[in-house]
């Protein structure tokens, strides 16, 4: 094997590859990164054997070839070298890296030792999506998926393709989020899947917007697959139930009331300041005469409450939510005035921008300790 490229376009590919090899690899050689030389490309591969992530640049090759080698090293070493050409030659097991003043060399493992890297396949019916769309999609609405792994189901993001509207939902179980997007393409099948939530949002963070983003399922593999322009990610479907907002949204609401962002953004700001020293919870008090007060308060510190106007229709109620997770739908809702509803005090409470069906926020009330 035999080629040359530019630094800069090399230091890119490793970066986006380079984020699905583990922190602590089961087996050495998934520590490694795979590189493919061939067809005038150079394509670099990792996996964590739940998500892999491939992507390719242009090269000059002299001589084709696969090799594998220390993707910590390899990555530091290319990200170190000046901007300019440098030179791969694989001699006996040894790669050997050249520029005009630098040379190295690393050890490396028979390509024929990784795992299989999945690639898009031509016999799956692809689902095309602007990439500008879906991120914006996926970055709106990801924060409300669990960190925590004990839960798998939690940590991930739930995806349906059903009549032209992509869903995506995540739940960590005490919150969920919502985006639809309606989307007049050529697919026919219908689909729902678990995938995590962190390989959904490297997704976004990677995905050119010039281009489209692709994405079909490998059933026989339990594969997501998401490929745009030269990358392409591949990430295991979670298995677990499926997450059904229906029933919930669509029932008839004792509550309901138009609200200022602004207003309550900065009620919730305040009342959080004291909420964090306890358990995070804020009480939101709903007065018909149209009024709605936020409050906290620290056994150590004091109390803090906020009072603005607001169209309220329905009883007066207080009701008990986690300051955190309001401060998370506030700062990616994205309009001038939010809709709540609910049933009663302990009952899902649901918020979504006033101007707009395809995105919600459910949180679910604590027992108040008044």
């Amino acid at each position: 094997m035999k080629f040359t490229c530019r630094q800069e376009n090399l230091e890119r590919g490793l970066n986006q590859v380079y984020k699905a090899v583990p922190n602590k690899a089961n087996l050495p050689i998934l520590s490694n990164v795979h590189l493919l030389a061939r067809d005038g490309r150079l394509r670099l591969s990792a996996t964590n054997l739940a998500t892999s992530i491939t992507t390719h640049i242009g090269v000059s090759i002299e001589e084709e070839g696969a090799i594998t080698v220390p993707a910590k090293i390899f990555r530091d070493l290319v990200s170190n070298l000046p901007k300019g050409v440098i030179t791969f030659v694989l001699k006996k097991g040894i790669l050997h890296v050249h520029t005009e003043d630098n040379k190295a060399e690393l050890n490396t493992v028979s390509a024929e030792e990784y795992p299989e890297i999945p690639a898009m396949g031509n016999d799956g019916e692809v689902l095309e999506i602007e990439s500008a769309m879906f991120a914006d999609a996926v970055k709106s609405v990801v924060f409300a998926a669990a960190t925590d792994t004990t839960r798998p189901i939690f940590s991930g993001v739930y995806l349906s393709f059903v009549d032209g509207l992509l869903n995506v939902v995540p739940s960590d179980g005490f919150r969920l989020s919502e985006k639809v997007l309606t989307l007049d393409v050529p697919f026919s099948k219908t689909f729902s899947v678990v995938i995590p939530a962190k390989t959904l949002l490297e997704v976004a963070r990677m995905i050119v917007s010039e281009a489209p983003t692709r994405i079909t399922l490998d059933d026989r593999a339990n594969l997501v697959l998401f490929s745009n322009q030269d990358t392409v990610i591949a990430t295991r479907i979670i298995n677990g139930p499926l997450l059904v907002i229906n029933t919930i949204y669509h029932k008839k609401h004792v509550l309901e009331a138009e609200i200022s962002h602004e207003d309550l953004l900065e009620a919730v700001r305040l009342a959080d300041v004291f909420a964090q020293e306890a358990d995070s919870s804020v009480k939101v008090h709903f007065d018909p005469e149209g009024v709605i007060s936020v409050s906290s308060s620290s056994p150590e510190s004091g109390k803090q409450t906020s009072s603005f106007k607001a169209a309220v229709d329905g009883d007066e109620m207080d009701i008990s939510l986690n300051a955190k997770y309001i401060l998370d739908f506030l700062t990616n809702a994205g309009t001038d005035k939010i809709l709540f509803c609910t049933q009663d005090a302990m009952s899902p409470c649901v918020f979504r921008p006033f101007d707009t069906q395809d995105f919600l926020h459910i949180i679910m009330p604590r027992q108040s300790s008044d």
